[in-house]
């Protein structure tokens, strides 16, 4: 009888050791990135983030700021969401190189919520959000009629889309939030009447800063590039941006008055299309 029961647990031992078993995400070590001073208007190339302080990201778990580690994200594989990233408090993201995270639903940063983006020194770390759902949020930013939160771009090769929303900013109905890019390649549209980066289709704009990087701000139907109650450009002797605003019909008058542009220490900024 002993002998039939232990016969019994081995095989069910053996069978066991056969199942797959999703692995574990491994620490990836001490992480480098780039980070932007916005008081002094300088670059810290070696930025650290020590292992065992970071989230890996992971496609299982789309809501961010929850898991500790006040809030930092490691990208340090391909990796595909299926539903809405949700980000909840103060949420930074680093972008390893070579490495793409695509939100097909997009990221949802609400009003009073923050997202920071930063790269490596490659800057070839992609993030690709769509708020392209048929409901009209943000590609990075709020849910349809809601506000954008707090979204900085440090670096990477961003990508946003939505339908009725703005691509950074509002839902479709929300304003803009407070949106910052200080590098990066940036390239955002919003297909019908919401602005490329700002507010999304009959928001209000909120308040958009750029100081560097190569950003591209598209609307398709009657909405403008960028759209903001604020907006300020500032260009430094050691980084300059190159900007792309167009639109294929004309802003309302509502937000092309609206928008005010500070350019300070300009070396080869304007926008190169409007």
């Amino acid at each position: 009888m002993k002998k039939r029961l232990l016969a019994c647990l081995l095989t069910v031992a053996m069978l066991v050791s056969f199942i797959p078993r999703p692995a574990l995400a491994a620490d990836a070590g001490d992480v480098t990135y780039r980070d932007y001073d916005e008081n002094s208007q300088t670059w810290n190339e070696t930025a650290t983030r020590a292992a065992g302080t970071y989230t890996l990201v992971s496609s299982g778990d789309a809501t961010w700021g929850d898991d500790g580690h006040d809030g930092w994200y490691v990208l340090n594989a391909d990796t595909q969401f299926g539903s809405r990233i949700s980000v909840t408090g103060d949420v930074h993201l680093i972008l390893k190189d070579g490495c793409t995270l695509t939100a097909y639903l997009g990221i949802n940063v609400a009003d009073d919520n923050s997202l920071t983006v930063y790269a490596q020194s490659n800057g070839t770390g992609a993030l690709v959000a769509s708020g392209r759902s048929g409901y009209g949020p943000a590609g990075i930013g709020g849910s349809r009629g809601g506000a954008g939160g707090k979204i900085t771009i440090n670096g990477g090769k961003v990508t946003a889309t939505s339908d009725t929303g703005a691509g950074i900013g509002g839902g479709s109905g929300g304003a803009g939030g407070n949106i910052t890019i200080n590098g990066g390649t940036v390239t955002v549209t919003s297909e019908s009447g919401g602005a490329g980066i700002g507010g999304g289709h009959g928001g209000d704009g909120g308040t958009i800063s750029i100081t560097g990087g190569n950003v591209k701000a598209t609307s398709n139907h009657s909405g403008a590039g960028m759209a903001a109650a604020v907006m300020v450009m500032v260009v430094t002797a050691v980084q300059s941006a190159s900007l792309t605003e167009r639109w294929r019909q004309p802003a309302t008058t509502a937000r092309a008055s609206a928008a005010v542009m500070v350019v300070t220490a300009v070396q080869s900024a304007l926008p190169a299309e409007m």
